[in-house]
């Protein structure tokens, strides 16, 4: 896991938005362009889902009618523009595709697993997973388990070649409410709100050694690349936020960050950085000594809203590190120095997105225009239309982005090139 959003900052999905898919193909264009889309309408749904397959040739829109607990998804060819397949899943509030981008499960609100063709958006088996709703589903990485978490303290591991049951793992007293694989497939992490996070073996079923004793419910976790760290955030009514990082094989803590709410690794698991709602700080770690690396206050900004979170992202080469506060700073990781976008500099940042192959960066600030930057240059390539999008995420190769958009609470469209 490269990231904790993968961060670990734990929020509702906003209300729907205009959702829109614009190419970025011969980005040679002049500073100021508009990329270029045509709009289909995905009528009256609050929007829960935007995800690309990870092959880049599908794209998951969905959500759910104003005050109605169903799922009501469309499949979309993303190269062409074109609706495969709606997907109906009553109450389902999780989904995810696995690694091949060729499956899309589901999970739903009354316990039940559903796995779907996602190239034509056919039903292939619906399953009684858990009894309380699902919270929680990831795909081994090697794309041959899934694993489930739901409020009935079980997380449940599923064979995607035959969709059946491998086995229950049972141990928390209290909803599960994370999951996490190693890189290699061997172990997986769950985390609960009854205090603990466990490791157990996907190959025995077996938990391996004492649970992991936390003093809050934890909300999310996250294991670096290199399987050697664990990152935890949780909270309680009454207590701030509070982030830590662990060493999984000695189960100790390396470093604690009270009052943190997000974070996230480097693709090579050896950084990580975490950020506050406090005072906007953003502070670059060695994950596996805990070593504090470089600290970037955001009160280098002209002016200060107290609850704001800075917007981070590793590059995939993971030698930068793009912050997000009011303008965008691009650190590197091995120096510690900075440089700041020519643009956007007096707006802050809702959000940022790197391109797969680390040329190019896309921003969406609070006030003025969403962009795509080239980072050689620090030039705008184009921009993304007239309104501040609060979702960004590029396909797997490169050609296209996706932007979820406010634009009211009954309707919203997706844009295909």
């Amino acid at each position: 896991m490269h990231a904790i959003d993968r961060s670990i900052r734990v929020r509702p999905c906003a209300i729907l938005a205009a959702i829109l898919l614009f190419t970025t193909c011969g980005c040679g264009a002049q500073s100021g362009n508009s990329a270029r889309s045509s709009k289909v309408t995905f009528d009256k749904v609050i929007c829960r889902t935007l995800l690309f397959s990870p092959d880049g040739n599908h794209l998951i829109v969905g959500g759910s009618p104003k005050f109605v607990r169903s799922f009501e998804a469309e499949l979309w060819n993303a190269e062409t523009g074109t609706k495969l397949a709606s997907i109906q899943h009553l109450g389902c509030e999780r989904s995810q595709f696995s690694p091949g981008g060729e499956l899309l499960v589901t999970g739903g609100f009354l316990g039940e697993i559903t796995f779907w063709n996602a190239n034509t958006g056919e039903k292939l088996k619906s399953v009684s997973g858990h009894r309380l709703p699902i919270r929680a589903i990831s795909f081994s990485p090697d794309g041959k388990t899934i694993a489930t978490a739901a409020e009935d303290g079980l997380a449940k591991l599923w064979s995607v070649e035959s969709f059946s049951e491998i086995g229950a793992l049972k141990a928390h007293s209290d909803s599960v409410s994370s999951l996490a694989y190693s890189s290699d497939s061997q172990l997986l992490a769950t985390s609960s709100a009854d205090k603990t996070v466990r490791l157990w073996s996907t190959t025995t079923m077996q938990q391996i050694g004492d649970p992991i004793n936390q003093e809050w419910p934890v909300w999310f976790l996250a294991i670096s690349t290199d399987g050697k760290s664990l990152v935890t955030a949780g909270s309680e009514c009454g207590k701030e936020v509070g982030l830590k990082l662990w060493d999984i094989a000695t189960r100790t803590v390396r470093k604690s960050f009270p009052g943190y709410d997000s974070a996230v690794f480097a693709p090579d698991g050896e950084m990580c950085a975490v950020t506050t709602t406090t005072n906007a700080t953003v502070v670059l770690l060695d994950s596996v000594t805990g070593e504090e690396k470089s600290r970037i206050n955001g009160n280098q900004a002209t002016h200060y809203t107290l609850g704001y979170s800075p917007k981070i992202a590793f590059s995939r080469d993971g030698r930068t590190l793009a912050i997000g506060v009011q303008g965008v700073r691009l650190v590197d990781v091995e120096s510690g120095s900075s440089r700041r976008l020519p643009i956007w500099t007096n707006d802050w940042i809702d959000s940022i997105a790197y391109s797969p192959d680390g040329t190019k960066l896309a921003v969406s600030p609070n006030v003025g225009k969403p962009g795509v930057v080239d980072l050689a240059s620090g030039n705008q390539l184009f921009d993304l239309g007239s309104r501040k999008a609060s979702s960004l995420a590029f396909s797997p190769d490169n050609a296209r982005i996706t932007t979820s958009q406010y634009a009211g609470v009954d309707f919203g469209t997706i844009a295909p090139f």
